[in-house]
């Protein structure tokens, strides 16, 4: 387990404070984000039925996709971070980190 945390401490050597700074914005981004969404979505079914148990569910659903989408964009930025930092740690392409799929 040490020696994870040993190499990751090796990969983002000199390039910490350029990912915290992308972390910093993803995170503000999302919250604006599922704030102004959720607004609107509040909104929208709040015009659309007097049914508090409707604008919840709404409210829900629409959380869960928002949540999904951010997850997702997420875990693709991480995943960039480490082929970007593998790439100009180690020179390894593409194809190098794919053949371990093999």
């Amino acid at each position: 387990m040490f020696g994870a945390f040993d190499r990751s401490a090796d990969l983002t050597r000199n390039h910490r404070a350029p990912i915290f700074g992308l972390w910093v914005i993803f995170t503000i981004a999302s919250f604006f984000l599922q704030l102004v969404f959720g607004v609107f979505t509040f909104v929208a079914a709040a015009g659309a039925s007097s049914n508090v148990m409707l604008m919840g569910v709404v409210q829900a659903a629409s959380s869960l996709v928002l949540r999904t989408i951010t997850s997702m964009i997420g875990s693709a930025g991480v995943a960039s971070i480490y082929y970007e930092l593998r790439q100009i740690k180690e020179g390894v392409g593409a194809d190098q980190l794919a053949s371990v799929f093999d």
